[in-house]
């Protein structure tokens, strides 16, 4: 019997199921607290609890998450620096370790200032000690990124950390939200590393192997590659799988769908059979992001 393996972890629970693919017919499930201070165990209690049958082939492995989502809403992402090329954008930004170098390019694409490559190295050795990574952001970067790029190789060199820039999550014109969707995707970057290594490790413990993927914020799969690098994805991971098991479970084409969890609330609206998407850019708490999926209201209410 060839099924799939799913696996939520929210907040409060991690819950596991067992799903057989043809008919779609939900064979096991259990429910374990999602132990916060070490992930894998309340995954692998989560795994335990199905009674796994050695007959049963598992054909692939689904996450979904709401630790992103969540680490957004209750402001606890990891500390993070944010280096700024040139002017400032107008607007709150995350907090985080902050500097400001010079060097200036177009709206052509033409470099007109110079990267002051000493700034960099300075501002570099003054935030590593204090963060966990880096988000590097210029006004036009999506014009010429050589500038984000130049400073993300001078970091790469100065420390360990992980380092994203703005046009690697986002090709749009928009210095503001590009910025907070930047530093908001590398304070991501450990969590959900450490959430992707605790599930690497409880299955190879239970002798699982299969391609494992994860459930983005407009309810594709992704590799955990592709994760890995873009954490922002997952924001909305969550509630998206939900939406589609409600969508799956329910004979309504025209639905609001609310789902309640230990830390948030999520609303959203189904039409003509559709989940209503956003192409502007997934809201979470107070921060607009660069990042499409389906259009879902998240409130800090669980």
């Amino acid at each position: 019997m060839q099924t799939v393996l799913g696996i939520d972890t929210g907040g409060t629970y991690t819950d596991a199921v067992l799903l057989e693919q043809k008919t779609k017919k939900v064979l096991k499930k259990a429910k374990s607290p999602t132990t916060r201070d070490n992930l894998a165990v309340g995954i692998g209690k989560s795994i335990r609890g199905l009674c796994l049958d050695p007959a049963d082939t598992i054909e692939k492995v689904v996450l979904s998450t709401t630790l992103a989502t969540n680490a957004i809403v209750e402001g606890e992402g990891r500390p993070t620096g944010l280096i700024i090329i040139g002017e400032l954008p107008k607007g709150e930004l995350p907090d985080a370790h902050r500097a400001q170098v010079k060097g200036k390019v177009n709206i052509k694409g033409k470099e007109v200032i110079p990267l002051d490559t000493a700034q960099v190295i300075e501002a570099c050795a003054a935030i590593a000690p204090q963060v966990q990574a880096f988000a590097v952001s210029g006004m036009m970067s999506v014009r010429n990124a050589s500038q984000e790029l130049a400073v993300k190789d001078i970091i790469k060199k100065q420390c360990a950390l992980p380092v994203v820039c703005g046009h690697e999550l986002s090709s749009q014109l928009g210095f503001h939200d590009r910025t907070v969707t930047t530093v908001l995707n590398a304070s991501l970057i450990p969590i959900l590393e450490d959430f992707i290594r605790a599930v690497e490790v409880t299955l190879a413990d239970q002798s699982i192997d299969a391609p494992v993927y994860m459930v983005k914020g407009d309810g594709n799969l992704a590799s955990l590659s592709f994760i890995r690098e873009k954490p922002i994805e997952s924001i909305l991971s969550g509630p998206a799988a939900s939406i589609i098991g409600a969508m799956e479970l329910s004979e309504f084409q025209d639905a609001m769908i609310v789902d309640i969890g230990g830390t948030t609330s999520d609303v959203a609206f189904v039409r003509d059979g559709n989940a209503v998407s956003t192409d502007s850019g997934i809201s979470i708490g107070e921060w607009r992001t660069m990042v499409s999926g389906v259009s879902i209201d998240t409130f800090a209410l669980g």
